[in-house]
């Protein structure tokens, strides 16, 4: 993490955090993708550097929505937004 975001940032416990024991998804569309000018996050992995962040919903994100709001067993056959 670049040092200037740090102040951005609150380090958590596994126990403090709500990600329901889904690892870390560097494509979410909750993370910022790039390019950006001035990254605040850059991967450990090397092999994200040019792919994470999403403008979509990713399988991870929708799986980590259903185990917070307890509906797992839910089978979704068409996603929707408000365009269509």
């Amino acid at each position: 993490m670049v040092h200037s975001y740090r102040t951005h940032y609150k380090p958590m416990t596994k126990e403090e955090n709500e990600n329901h024991d889904v690892p870390y998804d560097y494509g979410s569309m909750m993370h910022y993708g790039v390019p950006l000018v001035n990254p605040a996050m850059i991967p450990n992995d090397e092999n994200y550097e040019r792919t994470i962040g999403s403008g979509l919903i990713s399988f991870v994100d929708l799986l980590m929505v259903n185990k917070h709001f307890k509906c797992e067993g839910m089978n979704v056959e068409e996603l929707h937004t408000n365009d269509q």
